[in-house]
């Protein structure tokens, strides 16, 4: 199981600078096109689309890698035992705020297809 886990999370690592890349390919059409007077509807939208991509995808590759900024201002100062019940604390409520936001981002995305609703930009995505 963890070898599974962790092909997942490389593979969601990679997919992750892939939408970099794609958020960089976005970004530079955008400025190539307001250069030289041609528009390609909707960079501005994809862009976004990809950092957001970006982003989410690469959370459980850097948890995995340790690499996650961490405030231990507090957890310093504190025992093993406070120290613990604290860390327990603050993973329970990111996986009830990561929970209740999966919630309501599903629910919007239902509603958004039972409305018909598409983006106002020029892609109508």
């Amino acid at each position: 199981m963890r070898r599974r886990l962790d092909r997942l999370y490389n593979a969601a690592g990679y997919l992750a600078a892939l939408f970099l890349v794609g958020t960089l390919a976005m970004v530079l059409t955008g400025i190539a096109g307001r250069l030289l007077s041609f528009h390609v509807p909707g960079t501005d939208s994809y862009a976004g689309y990809c950092m957001a991509a970006c982003g989410f995808l690469a959370l459980a590759h850097t948890l995995k890698r340790g690499e996650h900024i961490r405030v231990t201002l507090i957890l310093d100062h504190t025992g093993p035992r406070t120290r613990h019940t604290l860390e327990l604390w603050s993973h329970a409520a990111g996986l009830l705020f990561a929970a209740l936001l999966a919630w309501f981002a599903a629910r919007l995305v239902w509603q958004s297809f039972q409305f018909n609703d598409v983006s106002q930009g020029t892609d109508a995505t």
